[in-house]
């Protein structure tokens, strides 16, 4: 084996040795990497808002404060909305679980005609699976009002950790900038640009989407006239979050409750008509108009971030690993080997396929040429 070979192992085991380091560290440092995680993405987002509060008050630190606490105001203030249901929710949240199950038995015991199901066979799939699965949202609710010291706690380090990072972002940005070489400064600078470029428009149009979905969600649930239509219709608006699936998920919580509760199927099927209606408008106009090109992620690689996301950090690994995904597929879009990775990673790889073929068929954009020793034969 040459020199070269040899090193060209060396390089994969650091490599392997890194990703495992990764691993173990988010694993067993979760609880201060992830609010540090919220605090880094929340930061991009109100860097421009910061930025203008600096151009009207002139010092730093004040401007800071007052861009945490403006956040602070609108965030306090929709939680003040929607307290007066939520606790209400929280009151009557197992008999909300109950009607759930109730609705979905009586979908199963709808499909024993069609696939030849005993009753038995149905009520027992519904004690050892559906339940849990279809309750998943309501006890995650449920469990995050129980544990208020834990999410206080996380929470204000969240916050604590945006201001020390607003307050030096300049000093972080340095401090990046200080990782490339002279002739790779431009290149830096454009790195941390897109970044945040990416990651603020990411977050900024996920927000939007959230409020419009909330907003269309209880307005059609409320005119429909189910029980906790803000309640139901935040809570589909919080579960889009989560890609291409969260809608639906969303709408089966009211459409299941709604089976329990009306008397006959003018109402279930109205919740299920009005949530297609959304899910159409979110996935063919809000979105793309909203949140545009910030992230172009295909399915796949957004369904193994989300896989990956949750295995790791649960609920919010599968918050953050969209944005995460983004960040990822920037960075690599700069380094020669994985140019053809990021445009994979990319919705719109078949537009880039001519591309692929004839600009970046070459052994300085293979996976191999991360292994390549720079030292000659």
């Amino acid at each position: 084996m040459s020199y070269k070979e040899s090193f060209e192992v060396q390089k994969l085991g650091w490599y392997i040795l890194i990703v495992f380091l990764m691993y173990f560290i988010a694993v067993e440092l979760k609880f201060i990497l992830m609010p540090l995680s919220f605090s880094a993405l929340l930061s991009l987002l109100l860097i421009p808002l910061q930025d203008r509060m600096i151009r009207l008050v002139k010092y730093r630190l004040l401007a800071t404060i007052l861009t945490v606490v403006s956040v602070l105001i609108i965030v306090l203030g929709i939680l003040a909305v929607m307290s007066i249901q939520v606790v209400e929710v929280f009151s009557n949240i197992s008999n909300i679980s109950e009607r759930v199950r109730i609705g979905l038995e009586a979908i199963l015991e709808m499909a024993n005609e069609y696939l030849g199901f005993s009753r038995s066979d149905s009520l027992q799939w519904i004690r050892e699976n559906s339940t849990q699965i279809v309750n998943a949202p309501l006890k995650f609710f449920e469990q995050g009002l129980s544990s208020s010291a834990v999410f206080v706690l996380n929470f204000t380090l969240a916050i604590l950790g945006v201001a020390f990072m607003l307050y030096y972002k300049d000093a972080i940005k340095q401090f990046l900038l200080l990782q490339f070489s002279k002739e790779k400064k431009d290149t830096g600078h454009q790195i941390i640009f897109e970044i945040q470029r990416s990651a603020s428009g990411y977050l900024a149009g996920v927000l939007v989407v959230m409020l419009i979905l909330a907003v269309l969600n209880s307005l059609g649930l409320w005119m429909i006239g189910i029980d906790y239509p803000i309640f139901f219709g935040c809570l589909g608006a919080l579960l889009a979050i989560i890609p291409y699936i969260g809608t639906y998920i969303g709408g089966l919580l009211p459409f299941l409750y709604a089976i329990a509760t009306f008397d006959d199927w003018k109402g279930p099927l109205m919740i299920a008509a009005w949530y297609a209606i959304v899910q159409q408008a979110e996935g063919n106009f809000i979105t793309p108009k909203v949140i545009g090109s910030n992230v172009r992620i295909n399915f796949l690689v957004a369904f193994l971030a989300l896989l990956i996301g949750g295995f790791v950090w649960g609920i919010p690994g599968i918050i953050l690993c969209l944005p995460a995904a983004a960040i990822t597929k920037t960075i690599f879009s700069h380094i020669s080997p994985l140019v053809p990775v990021s445009i994979f990673m990319g919705d719109d790889i078949h537009e880039n396929s001519e591309r692929l073929e004839k600009e970046l068929d070459t052994e300085d954009h293979r996976l191999r040429a991360l292994f390549r020793s720079d030292k000659k034969r």
